[in-house]
């Protein structure tokens, strides 16, 4: 059987992520990239000019390929992977919270992509403040629930905490 096909843009933005737990569950892969132009158009077509032929539902990036199977979206990608290897938690009581975890961990790298890529340079400064000092409570709080625990859920790792 064919190895399973990720792609991304040539950058590690959300795929990261993914490559850590295919590398960390052993899993057999071709890490396709797509690579923008350079600026100021950055140029997308080596992605635009392929995407409606590959079979998504939802072309987008990333996407994974495994045999017949074609998904599309980080998190959907993430599970998949996880369920593939038993990573998901063992009851529903560790499964919601592996879920809650993981929207809490979004949040956490989406205040960060905004205030890297969307705050004006002028007002940088404030914006870096105000994030160091959101995400101390944050990871205050993360520090206070994983405790003396070897894992953040159950007794084994599970998806999102590679």
């Amino acid at each position: 059987m064919a190895p399973i096909v990720f792609a991304y843009w040539k950058i590690r933005g959300l795929a990261q992520s993914i490559r850590l737990l295919l590398g960390y569950t052993k899993t057999d892969f071709e890490d396709k990239h797509y690579e923008c132009g350079e600026a100021p158009t950055f140029d997308r077509s080596c992605w635009y000019n392929v995407k409606e032929t590959l079979g998504f539902d939802f072309p987008n990036l990333p996407y994974l390929i495994d045999g017949d199977v074609k998904i599309t979206q980080s998190n959907a990608i993430h599970r998949y992977i996880a369920r593939k290897n038993g990573m998901v938690g063992e009851t529903d009581e560790e499964r919601l919270q592996i879920d809650i975890l993981e929207n809490q961990l979004m949040d956490f790298r989406n205040d960060f992509v905004m205030m890297l890529y969307f705050t004006p340079p002028d007002l940088y400064e404030n914006k870096r403040q105000e994030y160091i000092k959101r995400n101390k409570i944050f990871l205050g709080r993360l520090s206070k629930y994983l405790g003396d625990k070897t894992f953040f859920v159950g007794k084994k790792v599970t998806r999102k905490f590679i």
